[in-house]
């Protein structure tokens, strides 16, 4: 089990690594968070994270919440971020391959970054997501798992989108 009592990289999700030091439950980090992880390009609100973890869990992980902390299991209004000092979304669709994958970042358990990127191919509805797989492939080319993420581009569909991203990010 990967602990979390290190802080994050840059200390931003120090918040989150004492909120997860009391919890043993697998979870990955995910959405804006792991992208700004990996790119350092578009900052995320600071006060907001995604977390992958395993439908079971659900109900463990709503122990978080408190006055300080709110946890939805929906993406919540820009109100409820406002008003929450701390906020997490539950994303209960993690599964064993994915978290065999995970990149542990200032000790805190992050998606890999090929899965990553075809999360945000894979949900775009503009040019920022697309944006963000480009900025990832470029500062992460040296250590992206190219054959990893081929694979699972094929497996999930994507590799034509994927496609269309490489030569800009070469």
């Amino acid at each position: 089990m990967i602990t979390a009592s290190a802080q994050s990289q840059d200390g931003r999700l120090a918040w989150l690594s004492r909120r997860l030091a009391g919890l043993d439950r697998l979870y990955l980090t995910t959405g804006p968070q792991a992208a700004y992880a990996y790119h350092r390009w578009l900052t995320p609100l600071e006060n907001l994270v995604t977390l992958q973890v395993y439908t079971e869990d659900v109900p463990t992980w709503h122990q978080l919440s408190e006055q300080e902390c709110h946890v939805f299991e929906s993406l919540p209004t820009t109100t409820q971020v406002h008003a929450a000092p701390e906020a997490i979304i539950l994303d209960p669709t993690l599964i064993p391959e994915r978290h065999q994958r995970r990149r542990v970042i200032g000790g805190l358990a992050f998606v890999a970054l090929e899965d990553l990127c075809l999360d945000l191919i894979e949900r775009a509805r503009g040019e920022t997501s697309l944006a963000e797989v480009a900025a990832i492939i470029i500062t992460q080319r040296d250590v992206l798992a190219w054959e990893l993420l081929l694979d699972q581009a094929e497996l999930r569909g994507l590799a034509r989108q994927l496609g269309t991203l490489l030569p800009l990010s070469a």
